[in-house]
């Protein structure tokens, strides 16, 4: 096994826990340099998918093994930078902001300008359209997606409207999507009016659920919720990868897109194998046995590991914008009463929880935002 690059691709690192033994990885990262070292000539990455996903509809995915494989798949109008989080833009050619125009004064209208070299993989271009189609099925209540809602509960004017319509006939449902306030001004200009002024949309346009969609190739394997459409051979991405194969219960090959059009995500990978292994010990005695090039160590190795001559130069510490919580039903005593939920969070000794029971494993929090993540360092552009 062999080091290849320091980086990884994105999407891939959601994949990783935070603590994980590698043996590779390798894209172009955000800052568009090259990848430094000697490459193997086979650019295959074989990593674990600890589950099958459930489907990869960037609409409804909601579960990492789901948007790990939709975010190397489509694209967003923007995207994160993987290390400092801040907002760029992806198919949108910038960010939208008060001073470029791109947010109205009042707050409520933004307005996206495509970049023209955007394409699908089969070369059509990623047109204005594609976003309307994709954000007004997001909120069509017979796709019941579940981050839908995150996007019409008093966001995207008209959204509301549609997402509660759930006992509507379908001339009913087609006239409250074309209420929906998305519109495409002409093929490279997409209009979203909100509701509210938001520190935070440019923030939601960047993650996978409003990802750009083909309508016609939906439509040409079924209903509105047909999942047929995403098996690879139907599936036509727009990101970085292409979808190869999905062997289900077994593995899903990605392969590099060939009319990929942005020099800064395009990958150095040429193959994203992920094996479908639901037990991280399975999956740890893979890597040990060479199957794999990169897995999560399980917490109760993780000291011996650090520790062994043998992988300590390949453990790697991952950050990952993640907070693991307690949740309370409010319904029943004790937690019925809000006296009993604070003492029962004051005595929990995180610091012995993450330093004993996860050996390190993470860092002792009680606020919900990870370390340096304030909606000021988002940096979306929008005026305060």
């Amino acid at each position: 096994m062999r080091l290849l690059s320091s980086r990884l691709c994105i999407g891939v690192a959601v994949l990783l826990a935070a603590v994980g033994v590698v043996a590779l990885a390798a894209c172009k990262g955000g800052d568009g340099g090259e990848v430094s070292g000697d490459l193997a000539a086979d650019q295959t990455v074989r990593i674990r998918l600890d589950g099958e996903p459930d489907y990869i509809d960037p609409s409804i995915a909601d579960f990492a093994t789901s948007i790990t494989i939709s975010k190397n798949v489509f694209a967003t109008l923007l995207r994160f930078d993987p290390t400092t989080g801040e907002v760029l833009p992806y198919v949108a050619s910038e960010v939208p902001s008060a001073e470029n125009g791109g947010i109205s004064d009042d707050g409520l209208t933004y307005t996206f300008e495509l970049r023209e070299d955007a394409v699908w993989e089969d070369g059509e271009p990623i047109q204005a359209q594609d976003f309307v189609y994709a954000i007004q099925r997001l909120m069509d209540p017979r796709l019941a997606s579940y981050y839908g809602m995150t996007y019409y509960t008093e966001i995207v004017e008209g959204g509301a409207d549609l997402a509660f319509a759930v006992d509507a006939d379908e001339a009913t449902i087609e006239e409250l999507r074309d209420g929906v306030k998305v519109r495409a001004v002409d093929d490279r200009t997409l209009e979203v009016t909100i509701t509210r002024p938001s520190t935070t949309f440019n923030l939601l346009m960047a993650l996978w659920p409003t990802a750009a969609l083909r309508q016609d190739v939906i439509e040409q394997h079924g209903d509105i919720a047909n999942s047929a459409w995403t098996e690879a051979g139907n599936l036509v991405a727009s990101g970085p990868f292409r979808l190869a194969e999905w062997n289900h219960g077994s593995s899903i090959v990605l392969e590099s897109n060939p009319n990929f059009w942005d020099e800064e995500m395009t990958p150095v990978l040429d193959r994203i194998v992920f094996q479908i292994i639901e037990d991280e010990n399975t999956a740890f005695s893979a890597y040990r046995a060479g199957d794999l090039d990169a897995a999560p160590v399980p917490v109760a190795d993780l000291r011996s590991v650090a520790g062994d001559d043998g992988f300590s130069d390949e453990l790697q510490r991952v950050p990952m914008a993640v907070t693991f919580a307690f949740g309370f039903n409010h319904t029943g005593p004790p937690f019925d009463q809000v006296e009993a939920r604070k003492a029962f969070c004051q005595s929990v000794d995180r610091e012995t929880l993450v330093n004993e029971v996860q050996q390190g494993l993470g860092v002792p929090t009680t606020s919900w935002l990870p370390q340096g993540w304030t909606p000021s360092s988002w940096r979306t552009g929008v005026r305060t």
